[in-house]
């Protein structure tokens, strides 16, 4: 089954099968696995990377997802490239004599979603090809779900008027746009482009719901940012926003003032544990795959 993902920023890992160049690895951000993958293989003049042009083809055999915006996968991505250079990771051995690469950096990657800030985030680690399946060197937190199977971003088009962003999505991959090894710009929002927006002054955008009410703060107005999230016990109608939901759970959790992102907490209506991944998983319309 292909899952598709809505607001998808995904970290993952190629492996080569060119017989010269078998074994190699490489590590790219994405917002489209699937075009991604096409462009990679279809060499650096189709969007492809100048580092992966002479050993394709390649194969995505791995994909980390579920971080709450670009920048946040762009750390992990970087991360990931340069264990030895990134102040988290540093104290890491190197790559071992003997040791394959792939082998290598599946061990980093157990590793990061074990450390902080990461191991707090409501990532997924997808398989994305059974062959290369393997057990990770340390589980990850609890709260992060191991998968297979194939997946599919639903991409957002954006409007840089001012106006909200409209409600229509592409679940297709556009050959003619380009993705760069470094910024995915035809689907995210260009940096300088919402630095400029915020030098001029505009009304938030909310949105009227009439068919929810934030449990924590009675409001029925949401935001892009500030959206509704409901309980996963079908007999609760629970609906919180989420940044409402969110300093709920850090507060039970007795950390409300030194962490953004909380791991779990009770519902606020009917004391179910739930947790915060599942919550936005399901937000993102694939949490019916994590139900037990």
């Amino acid at each position: 089954m292909v899952v598709t993902i809505d607001n998808f920023f995904g970290v993952y890992l190629l492996n080569s099968v060119n017989e010269r160049h078998k074994g190699a690895c490489y590590i790219g951000f994405t917002v489209n696995p699937e075009r991604r993958i096409k462009q990679h293989n279809s060499g650096k003049e189709k969007g492809g990377a100048r580092k992966t042009d002479k050993k394709r083809p390649w194969k995505m055999v791995l994909i980390t997802h579920g971080f709450p915006s670009k920048i946040a996968a762009l750390r992990f991505e970087w991360a990931w490239q340069h264990p030895q250079v990134s102040t988290r990771l540093n104290h890491l051995s190197k790559r071992e004599r003997g040791e394959k690469e792939f082998d290598y950096r599946i061990r980093i990657l157990s590793e990061m979603l074990n450390t902080a800030p990461w191991k707090r985030l409501p990532l997924t680690v997808q398989w994305l090809n059974q062959e290369y399946n393997r057990h990770l060197d340390h589980e990850p937190p609890k709260h992060m779900p191991v998968t297979y199977g194939p997946v599919r971003a639903r991409l957002r088009r954006h409007k840089f008027d001012g106006e909200a962003a409209a409600d229509d999505y592409d679940t297709q991959s556009s050959e003619d746009e380009d993705e760069s090894d470094d910024y995915d710009s035809d689907e995210c929002v260009p940096l300088f482009q919402r630095l400029m927006q915020k030098k001029q002054p505009k009304k938030p955008t909310t949105i009227k719901n009439s068919h929810h009410k934030c449990y924590i703060c009675q409001e029925e107005h949401s935001s892009p940012a500030h959206f509704f999230l409901g309980c996963l016990e079908s007999t609760c109608k629970m609906f919180s926003h989420s940044k409402c939901l969110a300093h709920e759970f850090l507060r039970q959790e007795g950390t409300e003032r030194h962490k953004l992102v909380p791991v779990q907490g009770k519902c606020p209506a009917c004391s179910q544990v739930l947790l915060w991944g599942d919550l936005i998983r399901k937000h993102h319309g694939y949490h019916q795959q994590f139900q037990h």
